[in-house]
């Protein structure tokens, strides 16, 4: 089986040695090396050729948005998971770091986190996107539901550009009502939408699921540049959340979220 080779970045010295510990947990993956910050990062991945890199985004030096930036234009293959400890999920950081190259990202544990509560997290969340970020492309069936026609086609356009399977939806109820009928894996869910909500559509179908045994990744979309949309979506049982105008390459990350929680017996 070949081999992960991984480049590990980060300016904490502590951080650096639980993530290599992590990742050579797995029996593919090789921490090939490590780097304190962006421009080390740039000369390591010059010399060690890695196939995937964890990336810190607070460190001295260079600005980490135009480290990932100058890492996607010289290594456009070349994948790039942010390992932050601001909350990153859902958020605008996020879609920035996204928009500056990197294909995911994982929010570090809190600092009252254990030793051993935060290697358990690391080996459950990093490690499977980093297979999938490596692995061969997949096709995903998903629902796209959105009351707006536009949205709708801007959206199934960069899902097939991914290989993607879409079935559409125009307001919740209709929504709720694919999801039964499809099973999508991945599901778009605009949060206003009429007649029954994203979010109240959300629930209808998480309560479904827990009938069901299966489970579908529900990411959030909404115009409204708002905490409180998100933190609803959130709430109602969405798994990630993304602003309007959409991003391929935002989109192309929910699509491997979607690849790291298969469908699967619901907890």
């Amino acid at each position: 089986m070949p081999r992960i080779r991984a480049l590990v970045v980060d300016d904490a010295t502590f951080m650096r040695r639980l993530l290599t510990e992590v990742l050579q947990t797995d029996a593919v993956i090789e921490v090939v090396g490590s780097a304190h910050d962006g421009e080390a990062a740039l000369h390591a991945i010059r010399t060690l050729r890695p196939d995937v890199v964890t990336f810190d985004l607070e460190m001295p030096g260079l600005d980490g948005l135009a480290a990932l930036a100058r890492i996607s234009t010289q290594w456009p293959r070349l994948p790039v998971i942010v390992v932050s400890g601001a909350d990153l999920h859902g958020s605008r950081i996020a879609q920035l770091a996204v928009a500056a190259g990197a294909a995911d990202y994982v929010t570090k544990p809190s600092g009252q986190t254990g030793i051993g509560e935060a290697f358990a997290y690391f080996r459950t969340t990093l490690v499977p996107r980093i297979h999938q970020l490596t692995a061969a492309v997949q096709h995903r069936h998903v629902l796209v539901a959105d009351d707006g026609s536009v949205n709708r086609a801007i959206l199934r356009r960069m899902l097939q550009s991914l290989h993607c399977t879409v079935v559409e939806a125009s307001d919740g109820e209709e929504a709720v009502a694919r999801a039964r009928a499809t099973s999508p894996e991945l599901i778009f869910m605009d949060s206003e939408m009429p007649r029954v909500p994203g979010c109240e559509a959300t629930r209808q179908i998480r309560r479904r699921e827990s009938e069901t045994q299966s489970r579908s990744f529900i990411v959030g979309i909404s115009a409204a540049d708002s905490a409180e949309v998100r933190t609803a979506c959130l709430s109602s049982g969405m798994d990630d959340f993304m602003f309007k105008p959409f991003q391929l390459n935002f989109v192309r990350l929910m699509v491997n979220r979607c690849s790291t929680h298969p469908m699967s017996a619901v907890a």
